[in-house]
């Protein structure tokens, strides 16, 4: 259940199409991120696995490593700052 939460923001593939690096990120559960990252962890292989079989027709499937994706919250700690910094300015023109 905590998997559905998960979203792919982006993936890198190695020129040799061997190796494939998978971002994710979980949006509105950001308090539970540590459990979605194990849990992705100890799915890995299996996603791998069916990945391989449905790409079947490739020659060499990229081996898959997930890495959990920070770049949204940090995004949305940079625009909650700038926010906060708009209102302070609009209080003091006031």
């Amino acid at each position: 259940p905590l998997l559905k939460e998960v979203f792919v923001t982006h993936v890198e593939v190695s020129n040799d199409l061997h190796y494939a690096k998978v971002f994710y990120t979980v949006l509105g559960k950001e308090d539970q991120a540590e459990e979605i990252i194990k849990s992705v962890s100890r799915v890995s292989k299996k996603i791998q696995k069916d990945i391989a079989f449905r790409l079947r027709e490739m020659r060499k499937v990229p081996l898959l490593s997930f890495h959990f994706d920070l770049s949204i919250q940090k995004g949305d700690k940079v625009l909650k700052i700038l926010e906060d910094i708009e209102k302070e300015i609009e209080e003091k023109n006031e």
